[in-house]
């Protein structure tokens, strides 16, 4: 993850906004708020454990790195960005789901039309599973039912 540019600006300019210069530390959980909206936006679905995980994981590294102490360690900061985050795979997973009530039934004349579509196929012409299913016979059976 830090390995990309943007996410090792993004990192350390956020650093640099929360650092207490003094005492030479980073609140993780102001470090947190201050990157939430960056760490939901680069969410792709992964497991949600395992990306908080390796955000933690790679806070703690450029914290040093910089010459920070990580203090102030939270988990409740993350509780907002988890249901963000779990709407976000939410949303995305349903996108990809047809509706039972968005289905389009074929009329009677479509039927006909896409029977004889695949019956006008040539044999030779149709793909076969190694099963030794035909598709277009599937298809065809589909439209059928």
């Amino acid at each position: 993850m830090t390995d990309n540019v943007e996410y090792k600006e993004e990192i350390i300019s956020s650093v640099l906004k929360v650092a207490n210069e003094t005492e030479k530390t980073v609140s993780y959980k102001e470090l947190v708020k201050e990157m939430q909206d960056f760490i939901i936006r680069k969410f792709d679905n992964q497991n949600l454990n395992a990306y908080k995980g390796e955000w933690k994981r790679k806070l703690k590294q450029l914290v040093k790195y910089l010459g920070y102490k990580l203090v102030d360690f939270d988990d409740v900061s993350w509780v907002t960005i988890n249901e963000k985050m779990q709407e976000k795979k939410t949303v995305s997973s349903s996108s990809t789901k047809t509706s039972d009530n968005n289905n389009y039934s074929l009329s009677s004349e479509e039927k006909k039309r896409v029977v004889n579509i695949f019956d006008s196929i040539e044999e030779h012409d149709k793909w076969l599973l190694s099963t030794g299913t035909n598709i277009q016979d599937k298809m065809k059976e589909l439209v059928t039912i």
